[in-house]
């Protein structure tokens, strides 16, 4: 994977908007994987289930994996624009449900399409922006009279310490980004005098608000 870091949101947001007497809610929510967003529209349209429309589109990153269904609106003009928003703006990770209750005034084609990007526009406005990042878990092991050389270095690098406890030795647990991964264990071997055990035990997406 290319990519170390992308964008994401943090929290479910919803908007209103009103066109022509037609009513559209639009719910956002992020979302980890296919079965996730999937539960989140079947929650959607049982909440909603005398909405007129209730059109879902996803983008999960990790596997590539973007859905959008018009969900009886004219083909092209519903589920797909709300997809092109998300993917012009680069979120992922997202699963947005647009509920339509139909006014009585026909739209067109062009008005639906409005109505549709506009409200997933609206949504993103709202949401609080996050960047995901990929980042790796370090498992250290140190001597009390090293870990005093770098417990300055380790808040300074801005390692998020997971959990760190004091035995024998002191062992931590950090989060670190991948791209700074092999840096970062190189500094603590020469603050240390390699006098230090420094474990990677796997890799992780984690999201930090922008």
């Amino acid at each position: 994977m290319k990519n170390v870091s992308y964008l994401t949101i943090m929290d479910s947001v919803t908007a209103e908007l009103i066109v022509k007497q037609s009513k559209f809610l639009g719910h956002m929510s992020y979302v980890k994987s296919k079965e996730d967003a999937e539960m989140f529209i079947s929650k959607i349209r049982a909440e909603y289930k005398d909405a007129t429309h209730n059109v879902p589109a996803y983008s999960i990153y990790c596997n590539g994996l973007m859905y959008c269904s018009d969900d009886g609106e004219p083909h092209g003009t519903a589920g797909k624009p709300i997809l092109e928003i998300l993917k012009r703006e680069n979120i992922y990770d997202v699963c947005v449900v647009v509920t339509r209750y139909f006014g009585g005034v026909l739209l067109g084609t062009g008005g639906l399409v409005s109505a549709y990007s506009d409200t997933c526009k609206m949504l993103i406005e709202k949401a609080t922006i996050a960047k995901q990042t990929l980042c790796a878990t370090l498992n250290i092991v140190v001597d009390y009279s090293e870990f005093s050389k770098i417990e300055h270095f380790i808040e300074k690098y801005n390692a998020n310490v997971v959990e760190k406890n004091f035995y024998d030795k002191v062992r931590m647990t950090l989060l670190v980004k991948s791209e700074d991964e092999d840096i970062f264990k190189k500094l603590l071997m020469e603050k240390t005098a390699a006098n230090i055990s420094i474990k990677n035990i796997g890799n992780s997406w984690e999201r930090v608000r922008i």
